[in-house]
């Protein structure tokens, strides 16, 4: 399966693609929506913007479930495992951090030394890859948690 997002009637939408059909994926009141990854058991993370331009977070599994960063102003969910761990990238206004959702407990975290830190990628092996920026350099990062 593959996910994906297209822009259709003028508005931002998900899908998701069994190799057959397309399904629209659109969380009910945004603005946008966006579908970012599909794990084995179907779940999909979505990032959509609501009424206000906030980004938020969600799961997609039938019906949608939100999970943002707690006291973040964007939440921005990337990718998901088997498991149903989560990574993200948001915002608190100043700086951009990265966080791990495990269950229902996030933990939010840096890379050393970078003022942004984007986690865009998490395995089945407990890895997380990112993408750091420190001053006028990018660079990459994993962590194993």
């Amino acid at each position: 399966m593959r996910t994906g997002s297209t822009i259709k009637g003028g508005t931002w939408k998900g899908w998701v693609y069994d190799g057959t059909t397309y399904q629209t994926l659109v969380v009910p009141g945004s603005m946008a929506t966006y579908a970012y990854d599909i794990n084995v058991h179907g779940v999909v993370a979505v990032e959509w913007v609501d009424a206000a331009g906030i980004v938020e977070s969600s799961f997609y599994n039938g019906s949608y479930r939100t999970a943002d960063v707690p006291n973040a102003v964007n939440s921005r969910v990337h990718a998901l495992d088997a498991a149903g761990d989560a990574v993200y990238s948001w915002d608190d206004g100043a700086h951009i951090h990265g966080a791990l959702l495990r269950g229902r407990t996030f933990k939010t975290f840096d890379a050393p030394g970078c003022s942004i830190t984007t986690a865009n990628g998490i395995n089945d092996h407990r890895v997380i890859v990112g993408t750091c920026f420190n001053g006028p350099n990018y660079s990459g990062f994993y962590v194993i948690y």
